[in-house]
């Protein structure tokens, strides 16, 4: 890899000079060069690298200064001149030729070859090259993917599509198209199961000779593979077959027998760490909400204060949107009066009744006079002082409650640590309202704080979503100082700790670097200093070990304070992260997860719109196999 580049240059020559911004040129020494990382700065950070290849550097950048890989790969590629090697072909010896005759046919004859039937009567042959197989399998391809009716494939558009792309291809049948879908199908489950297969045959291979000879194993019943299982997984299962010929067997006695060092504890822990862990399954936070304010209000209908002027003021509002709804001559006349139109509530969304008294009230505190002139001329009751108060103070307290559920079902904040602080500001207002005084809906703020406490009191104990919003720029811990400043100390020890371990990670991947860069010289040369370090490291080892400890611990606790002490920060750039690639770490570890579905509703329709009345007699079956495609195409081998 830039190989092309490093050969001409000379010995003490950078032979990337693109990469200037990134790394400075140290020094070369045969084969091997050396750089300094610009970005580390004012950390001296040193990499060595083979003249053919860059794959350290892209290393060093991915894991250390990981914003700015895509960055750094796209002036890799700019600079590299691999492929830009201009031939001299029989092309260019014609240039004078194609450019004084720009027409293709003109220019065949001059080169005294034949012309195509096609070409006589002026058709270009465009994309000739193209089989018919690659068009029959793009079009499958374009059915399965979004998930078409299979009869739009013999419409006179879709065919008169094909001739303009290509006049010498052909659309496909009906019939044809679903039978090429069904072999497709038949293919991707075998290539699959064969790919599944193939990985765990390797491991019965290495074992299965030696099934007779261990005592500690239990006999196993027999099985009949080409019975089982398809003739040719069989065959690859099959100890016997002439593929195992070439297969080197490892003996389970020596894994047995193996030192006492290699537990499966610690095998166990060693998978688990490199393994990746989907975020916590949780409850939908606007879902949550939903019910807080749709089931939970209605323990204040218990109360009579509340029950009787809201029931009274709630059954006026209703029969004026009925009529509305129902009659053209009602709404027209309320358009007439009062400008614009009612919004109406449906039954699904509790905030649409919410947004329907917001405007109602509006109405009301404007044009409260032609209100009740058009309420009049419908016969319909009007609304009193205490009506309007009750619905002032309804759309008062739900307010925040209705704000916090457009935060959540919202795409600008769908983060996990977005959530805790919605909750926290939600509970502050309604108390907030509460404390101010209210004539009639005391109640009502009461219900949605039991409510809000019963169904969101485990998350707001939850350490993975408070640290979500602790390495949160726009949150950190304020919204904790305000909400229940007893449990910041908490956060903030739980806090040193995961940047202290993110910091003897990083420590540990740069130290193995270092190794990996050190140990490819002579061991004969690094003899005598190998037996010095062995030498000494009985009584070092005890000293080093606590004092990189105490340093990582005391590093972390003053990257944890700078952190808590910054401002809150609306923007993600680098600044907002203080610069330190283990906030931006941190908060993507403990961010992914999003609060409510909401965000990613159409992201994760895979199916389409096959509720149509054209699509309604879509059996289960070629359901299910358009799905499975669908969803598993992309791992079909390209032709």
């Amino acid at each position: 890899m830039e190989d092309m580049e490093s050969v001409s240059s000379g010995p003490d020559e950078n032979p990337w000079p693109h990469l200037t911004e990134y790394v400075e040129f140290v020094s070369r020494s045969g084969q091997q060069i050396l750089f300094a990382c610009k970005r580390c700065l004012p950390k001296d950070t040193k990499i060595k690298v083979h003249v053919s290849s860059l794959n350290n550097l892209k290393q060093h950048v991915r894991r250390v200064h990981e914003s700015q890989y895509v960055q750094f790969e796209e002036i890799v590629k700019a600079g590299s001149n691999r492929g830009k090697t201009k031939r001299r072909t029989h092309s260019d010896d014609d240039d004078s030729t194609s450019s004084s005759n720009p027409n293709p046919v003109k220019r065949r004859i001059q080169q005294g070859r034949q012309l195509s039937i096609g070409e006589s009567f002026g058709i270009a042959a465009t994309g000739s090259g193209v089989p018919q197989a690659k068009v029959d399998k793009c079009i499958v391809n374009l059915f399965v993917s979004n998930m078409i009716p299979l009869h739009v494939v013999e419409s006179k558009s879709f065919g008169a599509l094909i001739k303009t792309l290509n006049p010498s291809k052909n659309s496909i049948s009906r019939r044809t198209l679903g039978r090429r879908i069904t072999d497709e199908h038949i293919e991707l489950k075998q290539h699959l199961i064969r790919t599944t297969t193939d990985n765990g045959s390797n491991f019965v291979k290495a074992f299965v000779q030696f099934g007779s000879e261990i005592d500690i194993l239990p006999e196993l019943p027999s099985c009949d593979l080409e019975s089982e299982f398809d003739p040719d997984i069989a065959n690859l299962l099959n100890p016997n077959s002439e593929e195992n010929d070439d297969l080197e067997f490892i003996s389970v006695e020596n894994i047995l027998n193996a030192p006492d060092r290699l537990h499966c504890n610690e095998i166990n822990e060693q998978i688990l760490e490199n393994f990746n862990t989907l975020p916590i399954h949780m409850r939908c936070a606007a879902h949550t909400f939903n019910l807080v304010a749709s089931k939970d209000v209605d323990a204040a209908l218990q109360i009579t204060v509340f029950k009787t002027p809201y029931r009274s003021a709630l059954a006026k509002a209703r029969t004026l949107w009925n009529q509305q709804s129902r009659s053209t001559v009602a709404a027209d006349s309320i358009h007439a009066e009062l400008g614009r139109r009612l919004v109406l509530p449906n039954t699904t969304r509790w905030n649409s009744l919410y947004d329907a008294i917001v405007v109602l009230n509006s109405i009301l505190e404007t044009k409260r006079p032609s209100l009740h002139r058009v309420m009049t001329q419908l016969k319909i009751l009007t609304f009193n002082d205490q009506d309007v108060t009750v619905m002032k103070e309804y759309a008062k307290v739900m307010a925040p409650v209705a704000n916090a559920l457009d935060r959540i079902q919202g795409e600008a904040q769908a983060y996990l640590g977005s959530l805790l602080p919605t909750i926290a500001a939600t509970v502050y207002k309604l108390k907030n309202i509460k404390s101010k005084g209210l004539v009639n809906c005391t109640a009502l703020a009461n219900a949605l704080l039991n409510g809000i406490e019963k169904r969101f009191g485990p998350l707001l104990n939850d350490e993975q979503c408070l640290l979500a919003a602790a390495f949160h720029p726009k949150f950190r811990l304020i919204w904790l100082e305000t909400y229940d400043s007893s449990r910041v100390d908490a956060v903030k020890k739980s806090m040193e700790k995961k940047v202290e371990d993110a910091l003897r990670q990083e420590a540990a991947e740069n130290s193995k670097d270092r190794d990996s860069l050190t140990g490819g010289g002579s061991n004969a040369s690094n003899n005598d200093d190998d037996e010095e370090e062995d030498f000494f490291n009985s009584v070092t080892r005890s000293i080093e070990k606590p004092k990189s400890s105490n340093s990582l611990k005391s590093k972390a606790q003053s990257l944890v304070k700078m952190w808590l002490d910054m401002k809150s920060k609306d923007s993600f750039n680098d600044a907002a992260f203080l610069g330190e690639q283990i906030f931006i770490n941190l908060f993507i570890k403990y961010n992914t997860a999003i609060p409510s579905s909401a965000a990613v509703e159409r992201l994760f329709s895979t199916g389409k719109d096959i509720l149509t009345p054209k699509r309604a007699s879509l059996s289960d079956e070629n359901f299910n196999m358009l799905m499975f495609m669908k969803g598993n195409m992309h791992l079909m081998p390209d032709d």
